[in-house]
This record gives structure tokens, sequence and C-alpha cells, in this order.
């Protein structure tokens, strides 16, 4: 089982339908916070979801379960096991990974993807500047392979983000640990 990830960025509704049917996508699970955009109103959620059922395409918004732009308390602060993220939206995200709610709508895709071919969508075309990342380290960390759809040729299999470490059964993203300096190879004066 594959579960893809896209984002929909500038593309025109022609360009991204031809993306899905490629790549053969029969659900499209919606994981923006914030499904409308001004610029692009073909997608906005109900827009989206009516084309896309047009089209023979299964639409689920779980933006209140998965999207990002987390507040702030649902972040661990100080407490933070994933430190390794510079950005505190990524981390306050990472934080909120640790829960039981991001836990059961994880669930929840993998069942939805084991019945027919699903894909994440949120707005930024390269996953690895968006929520994207995280949720796709959670789902290959979780067993699940999962590809990230950039265009009608090109489409990259995840691989875990250099930070992202298991720990007591969780997925955090520490700090990178510095190399140990060895006692013999420090210079004297």
């Amino acid at each position: 089982m594959k579960i893809f990830t896209v984002g929909h960025s500038t593309r025109s509704w022609p360009e991204f339908l031809q993306l899905l049917q490629k790549y053969a996508i029969s659900l499209v699970i919606d994981v923006r916070a914030f499904p409308s955009s001004q610029r692009f109103p073909h997608f906005n959620r109900e827009y989206l979801a009516r084309e896309l059922f047009g089209a023979g395409i299964s639409y689920w918004w779980l933006g209140r379960e998965l999207g990002g732009y987390r507040r702030r308390e649902e972040g661990l602060g100080e407490n933070s096991p994933n430190k390794g993220w510079q950005r505190e939206g990524y981390r306050i995200y990472a934080d909120y990974m640790l829960s039981e709610p991001f836990a059961a709508a994880v669930d929840q895709v993998i069942q939805a993807a084991s019945r027919q071919t699903a894909t994440l969508l949120c707005a930024e075309r390269l996953y690895f500047r968006c929520h994207r990342q995280l949720i796709a380290d959670y789902l290959t960390w979780k067993g699940q392979e999962v590809w990230h759809i950039e265009d009608l040729t090109v489409v990259k299999r995840h691989v875990l983000h250099r930070l992202a470490r298991e720990e007591e059964g969780r997925l955090i993203y520490p700090p990178p640990q510095l190399p140990l300096i060895e006692k013999d190879s420090v210079e004297k004066d």
C-alpha cells in the first residue's frame, strides 16, 4: 500500500486533476487547517469536494485533526523533545504528533488508504516546506510507504527526516548531537 502527498500550489484545476489521475488517486485527504485559497478559488473546500466528486474522486477534510498551524498551547514548550526543529511551528506540530488525537487521525488515514489510493493534500508544492514532511515521517515510522507527488513525472519516496528518532515508542526530533572530541585530539598550547 502506498500513501501519496501532494501540494496544490499554483496549479490550474485541469493540471491538478491530471496529476491525481496520473497517479490513480481515488481519495484526497485535505490536511490544510484552512481549506481555502483567495488566489486559487478552485482549491476552496466546497469547490474542491464538488469537482473531485464529479471526477469520481472522494474528498475528506482532516484539517482539524492533521492541519498545520497548531496553537502554541498544543506544544510542550520547554519540555518539548522536538527541539531539533528550529522553526517553532514545526516543533509545535511535532509535539502535537505525540497526542492521542493525532495518532487516531493517522490511524484513520491508514485505514482509508488500505481501501483506496489516497493522497494527503496541502497548499505547499514541496513537501519538505510543509507539515506533510512530519506527517509523512510519522506514517513511515508506522511502516507505511509514502510517496510525494511533485509533478507528472516526478514522485519521490519519503525518507525519514535526518533529525527523526524513536525514543520510548515515540517519534521525536531532538537536536543533533555534536561529535565527541577525544581528549588526545585537542591541541595543546
